[in-house]
């Protein structure tokens, strides 16, 4: 008995673009760390959104917990934070 060989065709992928994160200009000259420490990972990721607010990410904040930051896009004044547990590294996936 012979086997059959299956033969596979490449799937073909589709990526949506779900809104325009690019930030033309900027009112304020840079965004505040406001638990600036040693070591840092501030910044690791940084995205506008299409309301011009800007996330920002720091996976290493307080004990590799993480942080992701909400800022104004027209002031950089922080809106809100949200944190994770200890060593959950909150925000290192990037924003998505």
């Amino acid at each position: 008995m012979r086997a059959h060989k299956q033969h596979r065709l490449p799937t073909s992928c589709q990526i949506e673009i779900l809104e325009d994160r690019t930030l033309l200009t900027a009112a304020f000259s840079e965004l505040a760390n406001l638990h600036p420490s040693d070591f840092t990972d501030f910044g690791h990721s940084v995205v506008t959104l299409s309301t011009g607010n800007i996330v920002v990410t720091d996976p290493s904040y307080n004990n590799w917990s993480g942080a992701v930051y909400l800022f104004s896009g027209e002031s950089g004044e922080l809106i809100s934070t949200l944190t994770g547990d200890s060593y959950e590294q909150i925000g290192s996936g990037g924003v998505t």
